[in-house]
């Protein structure tokens, strides 16, 4: 038994309560489109996760190879073992990078499938909110967002990949910089993919 002692102030407030939606009332697991909308939901965090794992992986990446570059590019051909060592370091860069397109792919599919259920929900002149009070245009403008924002960096890490090999170890800083900060994806993408998670019930 919890014996922690209560704050007077426990029962000074209570929580804000939202009106639950149709489907909260629906027994047993979900079916139809709040199923398949927390679904997305949860695909969208997973693949949020990847990334950001494949994120550290390609920056420790990065940077060994930035420590293997000489002080011009054009010394790298005079110095084989260097050479060496840089070609398996971009080997394993360039798995990284078709797994972030992997991951870009799969948010694109969110995307369009729950355009394709904006639509279904458009015909069947159904606008109430598919949980607590987002309607489906909000899920479909978050995934919007996801798949373009990660797009853009994707694209841009695959213009570092291409240029790392360019530069001399002093330029390569500003490469990294852009991997680094990942500026095409704003922080507040992961508030409104907590708030879809707490509308859809996973916290």
């Amino acid at each position: 038994m919890n014996t922690s002692p209560v704050s007077p102030l426990t029962n000074a407030f209570s929580p804000v309560k939202v009106a639950d939606s149709p489907c909260h009332s629906q027994k047993g697991n979900l079916t139809g489109s709040p199923r398949k909308v927390k679904d997305s939901v949860a695909d969208i965090f997973n693949s949020i996760q990847k990334w950001n794992n494949l994120h550290v992986d390609g920056l420790v990446l990065l940077r060994r190879i930035s420590e293997d570059l000489p002080s011009s590019p054009d010394a790298v051909e005079n110095d084989k073992s260097c050479s060496e060592r840089l070609q398996n370091k971009f080997e394993l860069l360039m798995d990284i990078k078709m797994k972030l397109v992997e991951i870009v792919d799969t948010f694109k599919a969110i995307n369009s499938h729950l355009q394709g259920l904006e639509k279904l929900e458009r015909l069947n002149r159904n606008y109430d909110p598919v949980f607590l009070t987002w309607l489906i245009a909000h899920y479909v403008e978050l995934s919007t967002e996801v798949y373009e924002s990660y797009r853009n960096q994707l694209n841009l890490n695959v213009h570092v990949i291409e240029n790392l090999a360019l530069v001399s170890r002093k330029s390569a800083g500003t490469l990294i910089a852009l991997w680094l900060h990942q500026p095409c994806i704003e922080p507040i993408i992961n508030f409104k993919v907590d708030s879809a998670l707490k509308e859809t019930g996973f916290s």
